[in-house]
């Protein structure tokens, strides 16, 4: 079932993404799928639950742009947090070190490390994890259509090679890197321990906290980063010009539309599982809220379309999705529920 994507044309995005500027680096200026090879020490690499995993030699291996093999040295290490833990995964989410010198004129030109979402299971019967990759690189898509300050993801089929052995074809998605994402949108990235709500640009934590709750995400800051780390939780925030910090998210995994069996929502939240939407945002000023709920509402068809017109979901899968969807759409298009389940939660 895999290689069905890849028969297909994966769905366009121009309409949304034409007003970006055009830059020269060509692994996210496309939607098609990629597929790749990765050669290395991958068992080692998986086992490997150190706080800061170490860099492994590995090699990369995809088709050039006239269709030969193109094999090139990377460094590869395991990336993340709570899918690393053998109880949720038995593959790692992976980093890749790219070289600077052997990738020129490539799909992988001007990139250095990257970021790939992996399939949280390799050994996948019945597509059950295949789907949760799916439904997340969805999000992803989706985003970009609310607003071009998102990450873009790029899917790719990958295939897992150790020694003379395969272990795996499975998928997999790039996430762009966040000082691309802030040279698109004229910002820059910097850390910072922690936020005040009046740190952030308005518009754009609204936009960002709206869309956390269509997707069903409790497991995120827009002022704090984990424990004693800098800020975000689960969010890169990005200076303007103006002094604002503009929060772009990422990492939607344990959200209640993906739902995947490790996903449990944070016990002071007081809801019974990830699919029990919570506004954990702000509204105000209201009428900047008000116009991020009129930019949801003219975007529904896209956003729905983004989520769910991709090759290889289940129409069990699309089923499912689509009513979460429409569960989002039920509270902000009903004022008594608007005021119920968002409004009256806002945070000052």
């Amino acid at each position: 079932m895999i290689r069905i994507l890849f028969g297909i044309v994966a769905l366009s995005l121009s309409a949304c993404l034409a007003a970006e500027p055009i830059d020269s680096k060509p692994l996210f200026a496309s939607d098609a799928p990629l597929a790749i090879t990765l050669i290395g020490p991958l068992k080692a690499i998986a086992r490997d639950r150190a706080a800061d995993p170490e860099y492994r030699p590995a090699e990369l291996s995809f088709a050039g742009a006239d269709g030969t093999a193109t094999r090139v040295p990377i460094e590869l290490r395991a990336r993340g947090k709570s899918r690393r833990s053998p109880d949720a995964c038995d593959f790692p989410p992976l980093r890749l070190n790219l070289p600077k010198e052997g990738i020129e004129g490539t799909v992988f030109a001007g990139q250095n490390k990257l970021k790939l979402v992996t399939q949280c299971k390799l050994r996948d019967r019945g597509d059950r994890y295949q789907q949760f990759i799916l439904k997340e690189f969805g999000i992803y898509k989706a985003f970009n259509i609310i607003t071009p300050l998102s990450f873009r993801a790029r899917m790719v089929e990958v295939t897992y090679v150790e020694g003379d052995n395969t272990l795996a074809t499975s998928f997999g998605f790039f996430i762009e890197d966040k000082d691309d994402v802030a040279a698109r949108n004229g910002l820059q990235v910097v850390d910072v321990q922690e936020l005040a709500t009046s740190d952030l640009d308005p518009e754009q934590a609204n936009r960002a906290e709206l869309f956390q709750f269509l997707i069903g995400n409790t497991d995120f800051s827009f002022r704090l980063g984990p424990g004693k780390e800098p800020c975000c939780h689960n969010a890169v925030p990005m200076l303007g010009a103006d002094g604002k910090y503009r929060p772009v998210p990422y990492d939607f995994d344990a959200t209640g539309i993906v739902d995947p069996p490790y996903s449990m929502p944070v016990e002071q939240l007081n809801i019974s599982n990830v699919r029990q939407r919570l506004y954990r945002g702000h509204c105000e000023p209201m009428d900047v809220f008000e116009k991020v709920l009129v930019e949801f509402r003219n975007a529904r068809s896209q956003i729905s379309a983004a989520m769910l017109d991709q090759a290889g979901l289940s129409e069990g899968t699309t089923k499912t999705m689509g009513k979460y969807i429409d569960g989002f759409y039920a509270v902000i298009d009903d004022p008594k529920r608007l005021d119920k389940d968002i409004l009256r939660l806002c945070r000052k």
